[in-house]
């Protein structure tokens, strides 16, 4: 997965740290680059029928915790 989207220049790096600075939109372009990915990996790990509630527990937890995220970690790899 790519760190740049077509259309948005930022990295994710700057993403973070805008939402470190409590920017909602930056976290709505983390979760639109890496929602598909999350939504993905669940699908094989639970019932499809939970799967909308799962993926927006997962990036309502990340929003929650994205204070503790370390400077160094790669958001997909910390998501």
């Amino acid at each position: 997965m790519t760190d740049q989207p077509r259309g948005d220049a930022r990295s994710d790096a700057i993403l973070i740290q805008a939402c470190q600075n409590g920017d909602a939109e930056a976290f709505r372009m983390l979760y639109q680059r890496h929602q598909r990915i999350v939504r993905g990996t669940l699908y094989y790990l639970c019932d499809p029928t939970t799967l909308d509630d799962l993926v927006q527990e997962v990036f309502l937890r990340a929003w929650k915790g994205m204070a503790n995220m370390q400077k160094q970690s790669k958001f997909s790899t910390w998501l």
